[in-house]
């Protein structure tokens, strides 16, 4: 588990940003594509499978949200097939083409008072390779702000933070 924690302003700083809702309405959207690039083997196939959220209440979040899986609001859902194949062919012709599954997942954990935390959950896997890539994300968000909020603010002390790396090194290596 992997936590972002570099503030990021997503709002323009000429924008005030609105107050948050009591509720916020999240809804999510799942695109699946698969490509097959080898007409002699059927079973030649890469997938996609991209999870995207928005929040009705909330426009500044939604734009956060795309930005977060690199989702451009301005295209429809053949960018996934697109990435898709720019992924599989990584540049080169169709003889040279590989099979990649990829599966990238937003999901809404919850909120506490102005704080909403979102997970990225990313899965990417190569033809051949031993095992899948896989990789989590946690943002929390001020709603008030529009900034991500740095793990050392939401700890409440600096023995926490130490406790916490402590567990890390436990778990990880």
């Amino acid at each position: 588990v992997q936590a972002e924690n570099t503030p990021q302003n997503t709002a323009k700083p000429q924008d005030k940003m609105p107050l948050p809702p009591d509720v916020l309405e999240v809804t999510s959207q799942e695109y699946q594509q698969n490509y097959c690039f080898d007409k002699k083997d059927p079973n030649r196939c890469s997938s996609i499978k991209l999870v995207r959220l928005q929040v009705a209440n909330l426009a500044w979040l939604s734009a956060f949200l795309d930005k977060e899986i690199e989702w451009d609001s301005s295209k429809d859902e053949t960018q996934v097939l697109e990435n898709l194949k720019k992924s599989t062919l990584n540049g080169g012709s169709e003889e040279n083409a590989y099979t990649v599954e990829i599966e990238t997942q937003l999901s809404f954990l919850g909120r506490a008072g102005n704080l909403a935390v979102f997970q990225k959950e990313h899965y990417l896997y190569y033809e051949l390779a031993a095992h899948g890539m896989n990789s989590i994300y946690i943002s929390v968000l001020d709603l008030k702000t529009g900034k991500k909020v740095p793990l050392e603010q939401i700890l409440v002390s600096p023995q926490s933070m130490t406790a916490l790396e402590k567990k890390q090194h436990e778990v990880f290596i």
